[in-house]
């Protein structure tokens, strides 16, 4: 094996072992072999997207596309980081089509596809995406993963019919998906089948469970003094209302939570009020589901908004 190869090869194996900074090194040393390669720029991109740095990551796969306007990778890994309210997800969708574009496979087009309608859901574009669904070609011969985010997709846009039977196909392709028992749940808790949703949500925790942590994962301490530092800086209302309360950070919901049916992928989660306090029992912060929805650049504003979110909706629920 060339040098380059070597390079490129230990950086993916140490990335996919959670270590950033030797991989970004060693991709480094592959670009200094060749400093005009895509390939090299697509794969630092996915380094920093890995441990967190979204725009460095945004950066270099946009030289990678500068230095190869047909890679398709690049294209798609940069639209994906795009497709967030705090990004661009105009530019996600720009880039989406630029890659329907190119001579694709049928798995590569409903890539660009599904990563251009969650664009389109979020800039409140819903007819469109519609229409871009329809144009999704042979379905049923997509893998199951596909079939689960497109199942998923549906599912937001009140397809409920359509999104349990690609859902329920999706299981028996390939009953080993977290996201395709988590989806079945929701859909269950939806029709009302609350026991069918428990199971399928106790399925969705063993399986996150079994998933790798992404390298940037705070340690317990480290997230309960963020948390901690949060709630004193909140606003005398949210202050007062989690006043004495027990604030609980653990990786992911228990089985106990889970059977009172709470969604196991939950952030934050108020329980039990103490009418005396007007207060909540207990705060819990599940930083496994922190990490699949936030950036570890804007931690603190991330958290802020998703306590501040909780809270309002359990006081509402509450009464209090």
């Amino acid at each position: 094996m060339d040098r380059f190869s070597a390079h490129m090869d230990r950086s993916l194996d140490l990335v996919t072992r959670g270590k950033v900074t030797l991989a970004l090194a060693a991709a480094h040393q592959a670009l200094e072999i060749s400093p005009e390669n895509p390939e090299v720029y697509n794969l630092i991109g996915y380094v920093h997207a890995m441990g967190g740095d979204f725009d460095n990551a945004l950066e270099s796969y946009r030289t990678a596309i500068d230095l190869d306007e047909w890679y398709l990778e690049p294209i798609l890994n940069a639209a994906e980081l795009l497709v967030h309210p705090d990004a661009d997800p105009d530019e996600a969708i720009r880039l989406c089509r630029r890659a329907a574009e190119m001579d694709l496979s049928t798995q590569e087009l409903a890539d660009a596809t599904l990563v251009e309608v969650d664009a389109l859901l979020l800039t409140g574009r819903e007819e469109i995406a519609r229409e871009r669904i329809g144009q999704i070609d042979d379905i049923d011969s997509l893998p199951a993963a596909y079939q689960t985010v497109l199942g998923r997709i549906l599912l937001d846009l009140g397809e409920l019919g359509e999104a349990k039977a690609l859902i329920d196909r999706s299981l028996k392709l390939d009953p080993d998906i977290s996201d395709t028992w988590y989806c079945s749940g929701l859909i269950a808790r939806e029709e009302g089948r609350r026991i069918d949703a428990v199971i399928a949500f106790l399925a969705t925790r063993e399986l996150d469970l079994k998933l790798p942590r992404v390298p940037w994962a705070l340690e317990a301490g480290t997230l309960d003094k963020i948390v901690g530092d949060l709630i004193g800086d909140m606003e005398p209302d949210f202050s007062r209302t989690l006043n004495g309360t027990r604030v609980v950070v653990v990786e992911y919901p228990g089985d106990d939570l889970i059977l009172q049916e709470i969604d196991p992928r939950e952030v934050v989660y108020a329980q039990g009020v103490d009418p005396d306090r007007r207060a909540f029992d207990t705060l819990w912060i599940f930083s496994q589901n922190l990490e699949r929805v936030i950036s570890p650049l804007n931690m603190e504003d991330g958290l802020r908004k998703l306590i501040e979110n909780e809270i309002g909706d359990a006081k509402r629920t509450n009464e209090m």
